[in-house]
């Protein structure tokens, strides 16, 4: 009888925590000091003998831990800041929340939001300015593309006919000629409505010029009181973004394409009709040849007819008179050939020349004209692009953080979203120790938990294993679960998980100690359960058929050797060799035989073996465990 109470003493300190097992020790040592006659005579010696059995023995590791729900729904304060944020209201403790809570969308906590609601009317209000902003800068690049493209064509116009006198004046044939001389090209036709390729603007990182009008999934912005769309308020949409990469803009175009100083022309080499194109000059030079041609032909018949009218004023047949007419007209057409000669002459070699070299400088100045409009294209664009862009960065990123103010708002009311029975956030094992109690009133930091609403459907036990047993135990071994509120109610579990590392919450008090957090799921639903009660644990690690065991009180440690008494007419000092062992017992497997009968306490010195202390037997007891455990 006295065995059976000190076993189940041994039993009920197992389930006790560290500071409770330390106590329950020293009552175990006073209550064996009381059961080996301490205080009392001899005659109790009986009990402490034990009759060394053969049977089953099931090896098992056993531990306390609570009942706790496996898959728990936390609610927690999504509010940003440090400062935290006041619960206005908050549902009771202990509420079961139904599917037509869910359905209804019953309030379970109300944050206050009065901070996040300024802040949210005071970007609104920036937004929109933002918007008329953005919306400004969009115009003013499309005004500058349309005046781009109005340069543009000016200049292209200016060249072309530029080209054209040219070409009229000289001749196509010509042109081709001396444009090849002189390296002059007409730069290609660039679009000035985009950016070129190559050439990037870069802004606020992780901001795209994506359509403006679309975010959030609504396409208008929420003033208080009022809905205003972005489409009524121009926000534009912006083109799509140009390739990244960096330009080569260290030479010039004209520098590259034209060099007007580096061919000299001599334009008098052409002032030639055979040489010269269907144009003008060739013309104006034709004509002057002409014109020198009929008055060469003019001298020789005036000279013919001057020759006879001598001949006959000799011979007396026409008068004086008509021999000085005929003179002054051989007179006036010499005056005539010299001076048509002189015209052509100073033509070819002065008025052709400069005309000429007139025209090509004027189709020069127009390719350089429409070279630098382009430039100046690019660069306007680039300025109105790098303001419509900045205008755009500005706009997403106070979107998003009035977005952001949004879902703050509404993350201020939180309301029922599983099934369960609600309990308030605890704050145990937080480093915020100075966190309030969750109520009305009470300031909640960000992250903070809440609520729990632990399912019910799923539940478990979690103990914690000492470092000795924990290599015995492995994921989907068998446990026998009684929970010390209904202990006449066995419930099956399972092992689900076993921690990797030993836990690290109470290391602050015993560094020494290693233990391990393991799960154990219950199987099936028990409506009784409730999370948060004690319950005991037997895991099913290994179970020995037909051995011989006996208790592990009765296996001493001498002089490192294992040995058990025997206890006949005197105490007998048997060495053992013993095996897996339980909480309780050991097996024995050398040594001792089914029927013996061993001591549970060492003899006294008049009884032969060896005196020690019951310190020294506790000790050399533990020391035993642990030798097994190794």
């Amino acid at each position: 009888m006295n065995k059976d109470k000190l076993s189940a003493l041994l039993d009920y300190g197992r389930r006790l925590p560290w500071w409770g097992k330390l106590a329950g020790a020293l009552v175990a040592l006073l209550a064996l000091g009381y059961l080996s006659g301490w205080g009392r005579g001899g005659s109790e010696n009986a009990d402490m003998v034990y009759r060394v059995k053969r049977g089953d023995l099931p090896i098992k590791v056993m531990e306390g831990g609570n009942v706790e729900a496996l898959e728990t729904l936390e609610i927690r304060s999504e509010i940003e800041g440090y400062q935290g944020t006041k619960i206005l209201s908050i549902v009771e403790e202990g509420y079961q929340v139904t599917e037509k809570d869910i359905t209804d969308r019953k309030l379970l906590v109300e944050l206050d939001s009065s901070e996040i609601r300024k802040r949210l009317v005071s970007q609104e209000i920036q937004f929109q300015s933002t918007i008329a902003e953005l919306t400004e800068e969009r115009n003013e690049r499309d005004i500058q593309v349309s005046q781009n493209l109005s340069d543009i064509k000016a200049a292209e116009l200016k060249m072309k006919f530029a080209r054209m006198d040219l070409e009229k004046y000289l001749g196509a044939e010509v042109i081709e000629e001396l444009v090849g001389r002189l390296g002059l090209k007409e730069p290609e036709r660039v679009d000035v409505t985009e950016l070129p390729e190559g050439l990037d603007i870069k802004i606020a990182p992780n901001v795209t010029p994506e359509t403006t009008s679309e975010w959030s999934g609504e396409p208008s912005v929420s003033m208080i009181g009022q809905e205003v769309p972005l489409e009524a308020q121009g926000v534009p949409e912006s083109p799509s973004p140009p390739n990244l990469g960096a330009i080569d803009l260290s030479t010039s175009f004209t520098e590259e394409l034209l060099r007007p100083t580096t061919v000299i022309v001599d334009y008098s080499e052409y002032a030639d009709s055979e040489k010269l194109g269907d144009g003008e000059a060739q013309q104006k030079i034709r004509e002057m040849e002409d014109k020198w041609l009929v008055a060469k032909t003019d001298l020789r018949l005036a000279q013919t007819q001057l020759d006879g009218t001598r001949r006959l004023f000799e011979k007396g047949f026409v008068t004086q008179n008509q021999l000085e007419n005929d003179e002054v007209r051989v007179e006036k057409v010499q005056v005539e050939v010299k001076s048509t000669d002189t015209a052509r002459r100073l033509f070819k070699v002065y008025e052709f020349p400069k005309t000429a070299e007139e025209l090509v400088s004027n189709y020069e100045e127009a390719i350089l004209a429409l070279d630098k409009t382009q430039k100046e294209a690019i660069s306007k664009l680039t300025k109105a692009e790098t303001g419509f862009r900045s205008a755009l960065g500005r706009f997403n990123i106070e979107k998003n953080e009035l977005e952001e103010l949004r879902d703050q708002l509404s993350k201020t009311r939180i309301y029922a979203q599983k099934t369960g029975l609600v309990t308030y956030g605890s704050n145990d094992g937080e480093r915020y120790y100075r966190d309030e109690h969750i109520r009305e009133g009470a300031t909640v930091r960000e992250r903070q938990v809440i609520l729990t609403i632990p399912d019910l459907r799923e539940m478990g036990v979690q103990v914690k294993i000492h470092e000795s047993y924990i290599k015995q135990i492995k994921k989907d071994m068998f446990a026998d679960i009684r929970v010390e509120s209904f202990p006449d109610r066995p419930i099956r579990g399972k092992v689900t998980n076993v921690a990797i590392l030993p836990d690290s919450s109470n290391r602050w008090m015993n560094p020494n100690l290693k233990v391990y957090k393991t799960t154990i799921r219950i199987e099936g639903v028990h409506d009784w359960l409730k999370p948060g009660m004690t319950a005991k644990v037997e895991i099913l690690v290994n179970e020995l058929k037909d051995v011989i065991y006996v208790p592990i009180q009765a296996v001493f440690v001498e002089n490192n050797e294992q040995v058990c008494y025997l206890m006949n007419r005197s105490a007998e000092r048997r060495p053992v060799k013993t095996g897996e062992y339980n909480d309780e017992y050991i097996q024995i497997l050398e040594g001792l035989e089914a029927g013996d009968q061993v001591a549970l306490k060492a003899p006294s010195p008049g009884q032969g073996g060896e005196s020690r202390s019951a310190d020294g037997r506790q000790a050399n007891s533990g020391r035993a465990s642990d030798r097994n455990r190794s």
